[in-house]
Order: structure tokens, then sequence, then C-alpha cells
């Protein structure tokens, strides 16, 4: 049974790494969540339609959060929390994988409900990542497509000083050979700090996360 794990970093340096193996063949999954939108607004304000993406998607970022530039091909939307409010960016990223092109929706489906422990998970990524905090890993459902959703901590370093972000990620795969990864938080330069902005934004945060819907 496949495992997929993946762990962002809010601040748009976020690398997430995944292990996807079916039979006797190992696809290893890293997803670098640097968001580049590519977007056209739908008749409500509030929801954007990206169609820059292997599959078009809606999503609805929370009201006055403004649109970051493009980073990579691979991300697809990025918003950050408005000038003034406490500091949050939620993002979108869709990398094809070709390995995964002949696996049909149902078996990436059950590959996503086997989840992979927070001691993995946490030392997975304390390679990368400085002060890892796995607080839990379940299933959600997303526009119909199962998914796994992780909440997490950790920080990085910077010529400012360390990093924190604390948020929550959702990783799900859909057809052809689509690896999914939404992740949305708070960041700050202390771990309280980046709490508390998570905290501010924990219900547009959810339901960012909730709303999006692939087409």
């Amino acid at each position: 049974m496949t495992k997929l794990a993946t762990l962002p970093n809010a601040t748009g340096r976020t690398t997430s790494a995944s292990a996807f193996a079916r039979d006797t063949s190992a696809i290893c999954l890293r997803v670098l969540i640097l968001i580049a939108p590519f977007f056209s607004l739908c008749a409500s304000a509030e929801v954007a339609r990206i169609t820059e993406s292997p599959r078009p998607f809606l999503v609805s970022p929370p009201a006055q959060w403004v649109v970051l530039q493009p980073t990579r091909q691979s991300t697809r939307a990025r918003y950050a929390s408005p000038a003034g409010s406490p500091s949050a960016e939620c993002a979108v990223t869709v990398k094809e994988y070709a390995g995964l092109a002949q696996q049909s929706q149902n078996q990436l489906d059950q590959s996503m409900m086997e989840l992979p422990s927070s001691e993995e998970l946490t030392s997975q990524f304390s390679a990368q990542y400085n002060n890892v905090r796995v607080f839990s890993i379940g299933h959600k459902w997303v526009s119909g497509f199962a998914g796994q959703i992780v909440n997490y901590q950790h920080s990085v370093g910077t010529t400012s000083g360390e990093l924190w972000s604390r948020g929550i990620s959702l990783t799900f795969a859909t057809t052809p050979g689509l690896v999914w990864v939404v992740s949305c938080g708070g960041t700050a330069f202390s771990p309280t700090d980046a709490e508390r902005n998570y905290s501010y934004w924990q219900s547009d945060i959810l339901n960012f996360l909730s709303a999006i819907q692939i087409q």
C-alpha cells in the first residue's frame, strides 16, 4: 500500500516530499511550493478560476487577500494576507508525474487512505527544516477526491533570523497523474507569533481548503 506525505512551508519557500510506490516501482514525489498565480476571475469577486493548470480548478481566497507573483511553473495560485494584518499565506501547487499517469482515480484515492505516522513525517522533514512538529495527520475529501491533511510547524533560517511557519497542508492526487498540495499557514519570527497569526486566520484557511473545486 502506498503512503503519500507532505509538509509544506507557507512562506512560499516550502518543499514537500512524498513517496509513491505501486507494485515493483517507486516514485519519489518532491513538490516545491513556491506558488505562481495564473487565473481568471469568475462572476463572483471572491472566486478565482485557475486555468493555467493541467486541470482547471476554482479557489475562494479570503476577502482582501492579495495575489502574489509567479515563482514556479508547477505552482498555480498563491495568496497572502493584506499588509498590516497578521502574516499568513495560502498556496496551491499541481505537478504532473508520468509514473502515475496510468493509475486510475480509484487507485490514487486508495493510496491516500494509508497515512504515514507523525514520526515518519517529522523524521523526513527534519532533514530540510528546523524545529519540525507534526500535530496531526488525517483524511479529508476534496472535491470528491481522497486527501491527507497535516497540521504542522517548522522553521527555516533566514538572514533576518529563524522564520517560523504554523499551518496546515492538504495533499491529494487526481488523474492523469497529478499531485496537488494546498498549504496555508501563519508565519512570523517566533513560534508564538506564527501560532497567533495562524489562529487569527484559521477559519478563513479552513474555508479556503474546503472550497477548492477541481474541474
